[in-house]
């Protein structure tokens, strides 16, 4: 689904149709891209969170006790 707006006007099938193709996308969202900021450390420390550390180049996941690599 490419996130556009909802149609205007009185077409109530294309409205319909818009609806489910949203109701589809949220419910199985997919993207083919994410895009992390590099940064040299995070401060938050709440599990699952995930940042790009500059320092080492490696994305990193926070469990209970620590920060991660993913690879």
């Amino acid at each position: 689904m490419n996130l556009k707006p909802p149609p205007e006007g009185d077409d109530i099938i294309e409205l319909r149709k818009w609806c489910e193709e949203l109701y589809e996308f949220l419910k199985y969202p997919c993207f083919h891209i994410i895009n992390m900021v590099p940064r040299a450390s995070c401060s938050n420390t709440t599990e699952g969170n995930i940042y790009y550390d500059s320092d080492d180049d490696k994305l990193k996941v926070r469990d209970s006790d620590s920060w991660n690599d993913t690879y």
